[in-house]
């Protein structure tokens, strides 16, 4: 099998993740924090350095903190649930949104009076963000929250997250930044970009495993808790603790997850983001020249400026995504197709409702990897 899907989870994982887990699970598998003997007072280690590592890679102010939860879903709900939407009249959201935070905001609109207005594309290039657009929109309609996809899952477009959050903070707007497809990927220097809550999570571009992952916000955060529970901590208490990250960290940690993304965020920091940003670009452009080959594919990307990466989204005229999926699967090549719970993008593209066949790259991909995917698509497109 030849693996693109890893915008969906990153496949295969560093070695020294898999070597780390199963040590980790045979040897140190207890709950952190909660003992006063020696090995749970090792896995409180893991998981402060844990923390620490994920505030070296996010280059992250003094002031902010990491808190761990399940997924990035849990951590957009906990923040979105947890926000004052008394003082909320006006959202910002980009046309790129996952549903993760799509209906969230639904349900949250069916109870508290909001307006949503979407980010304004240039007209005819849907990767570039209109900036003056925004100006003007932020003008007419003061932003009171703006959320943001720092790479679309589905498009692989790159948001100008420094510009847009320059325009935004002076109107003192909060801004959440999802870095699912992001972070360990790009640059992220929380000194230079002014936001209030930025999400990540350890299977995609970190590279851990399924079942860790949190966001980062100030040590004075005043947000409702979404879940609550055993801390381990001021169990008298009824309340539970108000430091952060505590109050957000409810129940037991998945310490072995948690010890799989410290061994990830140790790969990054040894071979280098900046290197796996370098690769994974390059296999992109070597994707992309792979798919333009062939007339009967329709790809969807920045052909100009070349503002994405790691995905390409495409069709194949005549057939339908899902269609094409099964055909490359049969030819062994791993494949996500639909609407990668992004829906609004597509309307961007004109790619409802079937959405697109989308091919994403990861560090463990190789240039053999696109010139076997070349041979097959030349088998499949001479019988199309």
């Amino acid at each position: 099998m030849i693996y693109f899907d890893n915008a969906a989870t990153t496949f295969p994982k560093p070695n020294i993740v898999y070597d780390e887990l199963d040590r980790f699970s045979r040897n140190s598998c207890v709950s952190p924090s909660r003992g006063q003997y020696k090995l749970a007072r090792e896995t409180n280690i893991i998981l402060k350095d844990t923390r620490d590592k994920i505030k070296e890679l996010f280059q992250c102010k003094l002031n902010q903190e990491v808190v761990l939860n399940s997924s990035a879903t849990e951590s957009l709900n906990t923040i979105l649930q947890g926000l004052d939407w008394g003082n909320i009249e006006n959202i910002y959201v980009s046309c790129f949104e996952h549903n993760s935070i799509l209906r969230v905001i639904h349900q949250l609109q069916k109870i508290y009076k909001f307006k949503v207005i979407e980010i304004p594309m240039e007209k005819g290039n849907g990767f570039a963000f209109d900036i003056e657009g925004l100006k003007d929109a932020f003008h007419k309609d003061r932003p009171d929250l703006l959320i943001i996809s720092y790479v679309s899952n589905a498009f692989g477009v790159i948001a100008p997250l420094k510009e847009i959050s320059n325009v935004a903070k002076q109107y003192e707007c909060i801004i959440l930044v999802d870095a699912a497809q992001a972070a360990g990927l790009l640059d992220i220097n929380l000194k230079e970009i002014d936001i209030d809550f930025l999400v990540f999570s350890a299977h995609k571009t970190l590279y851990g495993p399924f079942g860790v992952a949190g966001f980062i916000c100030d040590s004075n955060t005043q947000i409702k808790s979404l879940l609550y529970g055993g801390t381990g901590k001021e169990s008298i208490s009824m309340e539970g603790p108000s430091n952060i990250p505590d109050r957000y960290e409810v129940g037991s940690h998945n310490i072995l997850a948690i010890a799989g993304l410290n061994s990830s965020l140790r790969w990054i920091r040894e071979t280098g983001r900046e290197n796996i940003e370098e690769k994974v670009r390059l296999l992109t452009d070597e994707l992309s020249k792979c798919l333009n080959e062939f007339k009967q594919i329709i790809t969807y990307e920045d052909k100009i400026e070349r503002n994405q990466i790691s995905v390409i989204a495409c069709n194949f005229k005549g057939y339908d995504a899902d269609s094409m999926g099964m055909v490359l699967d049969e030819y062994g090549i791993a494949v996500r197709t639909g609407l990668h719970c992004a829906p609004n993008a597509h309307k961007i593209f004109n790619t409802l409702p079937s959405g697109t066949v989308r091919f994403s790259i990861g560090y463990f991909n190789t240039i053999q990897d696109i010139s076997d995917l070349h041979g097959i698509l030349k088998s499949i497109v001479k019988q199309m």
